[in-house]
């Protein structure tokens, strides 16, 4: 039996029945038929920059996808070689309009596609519509055709179906916009900027008072009508109609910013709508599009990033460096603006793009405004760094070095900038002039972390040409950390001090008893030359309630036999011996 066809229009209306996210379960038809289709697949190819999918359909040609795996979701992962490399490509719902698509190339995290989830699409097409034998129509099935909306939609006529659909849009709100928003493109009118704002607008109210807030149940009915006028805007885009696809984006973007600012919980889905989006308008900004709309779109973004309403929550996917970035002559602009933004609210984020904006104009006088945020300061420039702003973010250090602020975090970060531009011998010496400064054992246990094991020789000959200036308690630390209990034990007797000895003797007693047990003999005996009475007497005492501790019995037998050696004359200690 020949395959059953739904006529078009129809086939639109049911697919919009079939949303997985409207209960409109008696409409169902096949999900193969409808969403599943290759003219998804197909849309979603003419989406892609020509050169790109020219460039992914020749390494699918060549064999490029070398594995490919369905997992749970209808996830598909890819392995894509291309030019000696290898590429992880993750595509969900290849065929659906809540497709997402992932890889770990360049070109992916710069345009939002790339040639290799083209050639895993490709892939997956065959996989997916791998010609199948047709099933055998058993005799049941023909004498009882099933009751399903397929078989609803060979028997309504057209006009019975635009009466369904009207009289059922005017008792069901939420179907009456989804079915706006989902046909919308069809429907043309003098400003179409207005249909769109209309169905927008009918989705979230505006805030009535300051107490307003978006309900979570409401932000996630929203966001679906998001996705819908994505697959628009894709496919004005696809077909270069960019003025259209501006007159989807402006509404729909303004409504994602004011429901984030309003929502009462944090929603992932939503902030990955909000990432969508303002790729999307990073695509329009590259696009060929009449310089008036290219203007116009720069003068939009300019006035959404001034909305108190209006968040930002990357670096670089924000309206105003996404504006800077396309076009450096408005850095006068942005920088007012995140002026006005850091000011109500110093986030570390807005804070970030404040010196970034305004690093030709940082000197003493405008950092002292910030001595007292300097918590605030050092998490800014930890954003700079990891966004490969990192000359904004020494331009800083430097300042606050020569303004005398002394903060760890500020030699942290320094110590990371150095380290990115493989400057280990300016690492190594500025962490040993800190050392030598602070004389603190932060500063070289900052350094040893931070540094390659190959390079750690570098920074102990740097150390043992300071060795004399540092105080050798912070030495004997420094060493004992190093594992480096021989120059732990010379710095101990070159310094002939018992209570550092007993400070460190815990290792050396297992690494070198001969020679700290000699060591604490000859300084007793020394001691007890030059002290007698009861401060001799304490002196021993504690010694040895420290030997007790380290549980060195042999010692304290050698200390007493000394005693009563070459100290016969002192009965106090003979007691304690004979004890």
């Amino acid at each position: 039996m020949k395959k059953l066809q739904i006529p078009r229009p129809l086939s639109c209306i049911f697919a919009l029945f079939n949303h997985r996210d409207h209960n409109y379960s008696r409409f169902w038809v096949d999900v193969k038929e409808v969403i599943m289709s290759r003219g998804d697949l197909e849309r979603f190819e003419l989406s892609i920059d020509e050169s790109v999918y020219l460039h992914g359909e020749e390494l699918y040609d060549q064999g490029g996808v070398k594995e490919l795996k369905k997992g749970e979701n209808n996830l598909f992962t890819a392995e894509v070689h291309d030019k000696g490399r290898t590429y992880e490509v993750e595509i969900q719902n290849p065929a659906s309009l809540q497709r997402r698509v992932t890889c770990d190339c360049t070109n992916y995290l710069n345009e939002g596609t790339c040639e290799h989830i083209v050639a895993s699409l490709l892939a997956i097409r065959k996989k997916l519509f791998r010609p199948k034998k047709p099933r055998k129509i058993t005799k049941r099935e023909i004498l009882e055709p099933k009751f399903n909306a397929r078989a609803i939609a060979e028997t309504l006529s057209e006009n019975e179906m635009k009466a369904f659909i009207t009289d059922y849009s005017r008792k069901d709100r939420k179907f009456d916009l989804f079915l706006k928003a989902r046909f919308s493109k069809k429907i043309e009118m003098k400003d179409n900027s207005v249909k769109y704002k209309t169905i927008v607008d009918a989705l979230i109210p505006p805030a009535k008072n300051s107490d307003y807030k978006v309900s979570k149940s409401s932000a996630n009915q929203v966001i679906k009508f998001f996705d819908e006028f994505l697959v628009q805007i894709e496919d004005s885009l696809a077909m270069k109609q960019f003025k259209e696809a501006f007159e989807i984006f402006d509404p729909v973007f303004k409504k994602i910013s004011y429901v984030r600012h309003y929502s009462r919980d944090q929603i992932d889905a939503l902030e990955e709508q909000n990432l969508k989006y303002h790729k999307i308008l990073l695509r329009l900004l590259r696009t060929p599009a009449a310089p008036e709309l290219i203007e116009e779109i720069k003068q939009y973004m300019m006035s959404i990033a001034s909305f108190s309403y209006y968040s930002i929550t990357d670096f670089s996917y924000n309206l105003l460096y996404m504006l800077y970035s396309h076009d450096q002559s408005y850095l006068t602009e942005v920088s007012e603006i995140i002026s006005s933004k850091t000011l109500s609210a110093r986030d570390p984020l807005r804070v970030s793009l404040y010196f970034y904006f305004n690093q030709n104009k940082l000197d003493d006088k405008f950092l002292s405004a910030w001595y007292d945020d300097q918590s605030i300061l050092i998490k800014a420039m930890e954003i700079l760094i990891e966004n490969k702003c990192d000359a904004t973010a020494k331009v800083i250090l430097n300042i606050a070095h020569d303004l005398g602020w002394s903060n760890s975090g500020f030699d942290d970060l320094y110590l990371n900038i150095m380290k990115l531009d493989n400057n280990y011998e300016e690492f190594i010496s500025y962490s040993i002039t800190k050392l030598l400064d602070t004389q603190q054992f932060y500063f070289y246990k900052l350094m040893i972390n931070k540094l390659e094991p190959e390079l750690y020789n570098m920074a102990y000959g740097a150390i043992d040409q300071v060795a004399k200036e540092l105080d050798p308690d912070l030495l004997c630390r420094i060493y004992e950390y190093n594992r480096n209990y021989n120059a732990l034990m010379e710095t101990i007797k070159d310094n002939n001090d018992i209570y550092l000895a007993m400070k460190y003797d815990h290792t050396l007693m297992e690494t070198h008893r001969e020679d700290i047990d000699a060591f604490y003999l000859g300084g007793i005996e020394n001691y007890l030359k030059d002290h007698m009475g009861y401060e001799a007497d304490r002196y021993i005492n504690n010694f040895l309630d420290h030997l007790r501790m380290r549980n060195n019995k042999s010692l304290i037998k050698k200390i007493r036999n000394m005693i009563q050696k070459k100290f016969p004359h002192r009965k106090r200690f003979l007691q304690l011996h004979q004890q």
